[in-house]
């Protein structure tokens, strides 16, 4: 089975989109994990080793009760998951390894009309907070760069990833994103901070100044990753996604310890439980969730979602229209005035 999965991923890898890209390497890896957890699930139900040929669609549908129900997934997961089985068996026909794809009418959830989970100003504020208080200057002053991508540009973590050095623009105060989602390019102009924290780390970057216009080395990618060969640790160009994800994790873990600790001194206790509220947010911290926090701040500042729509890089206007619906966090705080006799008495 290893070796099929292998072939499929391989196959999926060299597809080109409808713009002529490649399929990204995080869509491969999602669909590995999405697929390994099928096979190892129908595995065991059925006590058999997995073949595609016996898969019915019962049994599809029984996964998405089984990850919906048992698992507590996200519906949005459960539908992504159910878009690599419908891609895997329709390949897996194409390639007549089975006669009937029992994955032709699996159709996704319904998914909830939410708004989409965005990070807090103030749990922005204590992730700047902890990546400048890190005593490598160079480390520094990159985790602060991809803050600032994430965050203040609202850059999505490949696009972030595929930025290349003459995509930066310093004086004129520009950034542009050659290839978005669906290949679509933006140019989005900067200011005050984020000027200032992107121009401190080309000075690590390129300690000797920004490479000739049209050379080679114009084209590296602008974020840079450490390296770590015979107990040395070097810089290299190019942070990948997956790095990205993994060091904003660790970011949030720091700032959750030091919430934590700041909790111990606040004698409020209403503000105890804005910590408590904001170290929750933290611990399963995300880069598109600095993405949607820059929308929300957007909105909240008054802008309408033509800007959202313009600075995200969406490509449709109803897209921006999510970031005006109530948040989770919204919600919580509603449930909590409601629910609260004196706050009622003050109305």
């Amino acid at each position: 089975m290893n070796d099929l999965l292998a072939r499929y991923l391989d196959n999926l890898a060299r597809r080109s989109n409808r713009f002529g890209r490649n399929v990204a390497p995080a869509t491969v890896r999602a669909a590995r994990a999405d697929l390994d957890g099928f096979i190892a699930w129908w595995a065991e139900r059925h006590r058999l080793t997995f073949d595609p040929s016996l898969v019915l669609e019962r049994d599809l549908r029984d996964w998405q009760a089984h990850r919906q129900t048992e698992d507590g997934a996200r519906p949005s997961t459960i539908n992504r998951a159910s878009a690599s089985l419908r891609g895997f068996f329709a390949w897996a026909q194409a390639e007549g390894l089975l006669n009937h794809n029992p994955a032709a009418a699996l159709h996704d959830l319904v998914l909830p009309q939410e708004a989409p989970r965005g990070l807090s100003p103030e749990g922005v504020e204590w992730l700047f907070r902890v990546a400048s208080d890190q005593p490598d200057t160079v480390a520094r002053a990159r985790d602060l760069a991809l803050l600032t991508l994430l965050s203040d540009c609202g850059l999505r973590s490949q696009e972030a990833a595929d930025l290349q050095l003459r995509d930066l623009d310093l004086r004129a105060e520009s950034l542009t994103v050659r290839a978005g989602k669906g290949g679509k390019a933006r140019r989005l102009p900067i200011a005050g901070e984020t000027v200032k924290r992107l121009r401190e780390y080309l000075r690590f970057r390129c300690p000797s100044g920004l490479p000739p216009v049209g050379s080679d080395a114009e084209r590296e990618p602008l974020l840079f990753a450490q390296q770590r060969a015979s107990g040395m640790v070097t810089w290299r160009p190019g942070m990948q996604t997956v790095t990205m994800r993994k060091r904003l994790a660790e970011l949030g873990k720091e700032a959750v310890t030091r919430i934590a600790a700041q909790k111990q001194r606040e004698p409020s206790l209403a503000r105890i439980g804005e910590l408590e509220d904001l170290a929750r947010e933290l611990g399963q911290i995300s880069p598109h969730q600095l993405r949607h926090g820059l929308a929300y701040r957007l909105r909240g500042s008054g802008y309408d979602p033509g800007y959202v729509q313009r600075v995200l890089g969406h490509s449709r206007i109803a897209t921006a229209l999510r970031y005006g619906q109530p948040t989770e966090s919204d919600v919580r705080a509603a449930l909590q005035k409601a629910n609260n006799p004196q706050e009622r008495e003050r109305r």
